[in-house]
């Protein structure tokens, strides 16, 4: 089965959390759902993610991660800003709201993070 996955992202320049909804299909089965995205001020992130349990991968150290398995969009995004809050003090508070700019930076730094750590780790393997 070779590998797909389709993700669409959400950004509205008024917050400062993305949001993003995905399908991956993959030869260990399909994996569906939406994540909330912060970044910090310190250069940390938060994601909140509905997946199932044991779907997500281990986030790098810096990354925050936080599964609410199951949860509705609404439900999600509660999640979300109570974790932004508890979480805004250690991290010198969020960096405002995500512009077109911040969001295409972001997104293409988390999947260059993600993609560095796990090869650390030896899931993956660089090409």
């Amino acid at each position: 089965m070779p590998f797909n996955s389709t993700v669409f992202a959400f950004m509205n320049g008024t917050e400062d959390a993305y949001s993003a909804v995905y399908h991956i299909i993959s030869p260990v089965g399909d994996k569906k759902g939406m994540d909330f995205v912060t970044r910090f001020s310190d250069g940390s992130g938060l994601s909140t993610t509905n997946v199932k349990e044991g779907v997500a991968m281990e986030a790098p150290p810096h990354h925050h991660r936080l599964l609410v398995a199951g949860a509705a969009t609404e439900a999600l995004w509660a999640a979300h800003k109570a974790e932004v809050e508890r979480l805004g003090v250690a991290t010198g508070g969020v960096r405002g709201p995500v512009s077109q700019e911040d969001f295409i930076d972001s997104w293409r730094r988390s999947i260059r993070d993600s993609a560095d750590f796990h090869a650390s780790r030896g899931v993956y393997v660089p090409v």
